[in-house]
């Protein structure tokens, strides 16, 4: 189910015509539901989808662009991946066509998260350094981080674990560099389960000792 966060970003960018067609307001109400039924689910999607032909039906604005994007992040909460996919491929259109460098690289970097989920591993791969290299370019390191760390996700669950070793390494230095405390914290987690795996359980107990308490 939709959070409430990507709810009211989504609501929060309608414009005047969706707002009086009470999209919003559809929307609020499935983020409020308990454990969705089959037909809310469906509601949700009809309203979604009707949400990005708005926003690709206009002219190309930063609107109908964070629209776009609050819209994939929704399907992605949903593990529609998919429609995720589809819908970060035409926002990522859209941020080209509006010269939204920084824009471009999130939707990279979660285009490569969600072609992870969806075990489409080279595709993956190729968004994610195309991410970094967006990120790079931006002098963002705490975005490059956080690329790092989906790549060493995703070598990892491809059993690629000195691969992922390094990306996570990697990823822990920008991290901390940009004192980014989440990324640090998930990045420490991942390379305690590699030390687990390898046998290295002082490693592991004490990089998952540092994560517990950054949680």
């Amino acid at each position: 189910m939709p959070q409430r966060s990507d709810i009211d970003a989504l609501v929060q960018d309608l414009t005047d015509f969706q707002k009086d067609m009470e999209i919003g307001e559809l929307l609020k109400s499935d983020a409020a539901q308990p454990p969705p039924t089959e037909e809310r689910l469906r509601q949700t999607e009809q309203a979604l989808e009707t949400l990005k032909e708005f926003s690709l039906s206009g002219k190309d604005g930063p609107g109908d662009l964070q629209q776009l994007v609050n819209i994939g992040r929704t399907y992605e909460r949903l593990s529609h991946l998919e429609k995720a996919y589809e819908t970060y491929a035409a926002a990522l259109g859209m941020a080209e066509r509006l010269q939204d460098a920084h824009t471009r690289a999130t939707l990279l970097n979660r285009m490569g998260r969600v072609l992870s989920k969806w075990n489409r591993w080279e595709e993956a791969l190729d968004h994610l350094d195309r991410g970094r290299e967006a990120y790079r370019e931006l002098g963002d390191g705490k975005g490059q981080a956080r690329v790092l760390l989906g790549r060493g996700i995703a070598l990892h669950e491809q059993g690629e674990y000195e691969a992922a070793a390094m990306a996570y390494r990697e990823a822990l230095e920008l991290a901390e560099s940009a004192n980014d405390r989440g990324t640090v914290a998930n990045t420490l987690n991942g390379l305690a389960v590699l030390a687990t795996i390898r046998g290295d359980f002082d490693e592991a107990v004490s990089r998952y000792e540092t994560c517990l308490g950054m949680f």
